[in-house]
């Protein structure tokens, strides 16, 4: 994530750097300068310096450009140590060059998609925070550009829907004027005379990147990010959401072709529920809250008569198990049970309806009685008692031992305990010893 306040080391190299000087130019031929094995990245990942250097290294927030060297793709693209570093696979490149290919000259392609959908997304970073600071008097503070969507943090703890709908509503009228993306070099110590949103804290030169001429400016940012030569491009600005992170508010956007992208992919969701609820798209609202509704009613009829079920197999167990005597003077059955395609509510649920037949020591566990005990799943199961707490019945003393001899995991307190086995063997194992403690 870029913080806005630092916008990166400019370099004479960066300012005669090809993505600057001709950022649209997407094919062009260079020399390869060194092949060597990349650093960090093992003997399989080439490193190459190129001559001209025209794939954006990434800076500003803004990814890396992607693309092909020689018809080998690009793995990545990185500035180390004042040097532009094109990452590609061995194997792609001695694909084209068996030989070393230091002196070669190679046809280089820039992933246009990547480069112009990015380039749309910074520039309409640079138009949306300037107008959460005069529309609302946000702050930005930094941002962030994923491959679906992009984020701009800000200082601001709360930000209303109308507030977010003021500042959305400045940007796009920023974009219906039009305006020309204007970006040039000027020296760190004449930044003072210029409107700049935020002065970064950079020597030598700085790339100045302004929205709009003279009369009609929306922002002058310094960054070293790519952007469009124009507003035309993007259409529209639509903030997608907030989130908090730090305790302030980060806000989700979209611009340019994602809107695009973004109108198709919900219009394709909208048919599919037209079809499935059968009705128009006014009326999806109460279908799916008419849909809810019926699926709550449905699990608590549900539960209403999983719950009568349960206290009647807890009955049935409870007859025809066997009585004992866990401590004296304490008379008790243990009570096993396998509960095949349950889940952990339905476990602690079936244990309850047992517990409430009488004293019960109870046993159970998620995986069918039949399963074959070399069957590859997992085994969850509960163990707990209503007798009191003794000496002779503290679980947490008694479950221990037994569970690191059959290789399971569990935890709880001294009348219940639950947890998990690697497979149908141990959790046999493990209920075979319990048996034994216990009956």
């Amino acid at each position: 994530m870029r913080d806005t306040t630092k916008s990166g080391e400019f370099t004479a190299a960066d300012e005669n750097a090809l993505w600057y000087r001709q950022p649209w130019t997407l094919e062009f031929d260079a020399a390869v300068r060194e092949v060597r094995a990349a650093p960090g990245a093992g003997p399989r990942r080439l490193a190459l310096t190129l001559d001209p250097c025209g794939f954006f290294p990434g800076g500003g927030g803004q990814p890396c450009d992607l693309g092909t060297v020689a018809g080998a793709p690009l793995a990545g693209v990185r500035e180390e140590g004042g040097r532009i570093l094109h990452f590609v696979d061995e194997a792609d490149w001695k694909a084209v060059f068996p030989e070393p290919a230091a002196g070669q000259t190679v046809r280089c392609r820039v992933d246009s998609l990547r480069r112009s959908d990015f380039a749309q997304q910074h520039t309409g970073e640079h138009i949306l925070a300037a107008c959460l600071k005069t529309a609302i008097n946000v702050e930005a503070v930094s941002v962030h550009f994923g491959e679906q969507y992009s984020t701009i943090e800000t200082l601001a703890r709360e930000i209303s829907e109308d507030e977010l709908a003021r500042a959305e509503a400045a940007a796009n009228a920023v974009l219906a004027g039009g305006r020309k993306v204007i970006c040039h070099w000027i020296d760190a110590a004449d930044m003072d005379r210029y409107p700049l949103r935020r002065a970064p804290d950079v020597r030598g030169r700085v790339h100045i990147v302004q929205i709009g001429e003279a009369g009609g400016v929306a922002d002058v940012c310094a960054c070293c990010g790519v952007h469009l030569p124009d507003t035309s491009a993007l259409g529209h600005i639509i903030i997608t959401g907030t989130e908090k992170i730090r305790g302030r508010v980060r806000l989700r956007f979209i611009t340019g072709g994602r809107v695009i992208k973004a109108f198709h992919a919900m219009s394709s969701v909208l048919g599919r529920l037209r079809t499935s609820l059968s009705c128009a798209d006014g009326d999806l609202p109460r279908a799916a809250e008419d849909l809810l509704a019926e699926s709550r009613n449905a699990k608590r009829r549900l539960g209403e008569a999983r719950g009568r079920l349960f206290r009647y197999e807890a009955a049935e167990l409870a007859s025809r198990s066997q009585e004992y005597s866990p401590a004296p003077g304490v008379r008790a059955r243990f009570m096993q049970a396998f509960l095949g395609g349950c889940g952990g509510q339905e476990l602690s649920g079936f244990t309850a309806c047992c517990l409430q037949t009488g004293p019960a020591f109870v046993l159970v566990c998620d995986m069918d009685e039949k399963t074959p005990p070399d069957k590859q799943r997992g085994v969850s199961w509960i163990a707990a008692h209503n007798f009191g707490n003794g000496k002779e019945t503290d679980l947490k003393v008694l479950l221990p031992p037994l569970l690191a001899a059959s290789g399971g995991k569990g935890g709880g307190t001294p009348e219940r305990f639950q947890g998990s086995f690697p497979g149908p063997a141990a959790y046999l194992e493990f209920a075979a010893a319990v048996r034994k403690r216990f009956s």
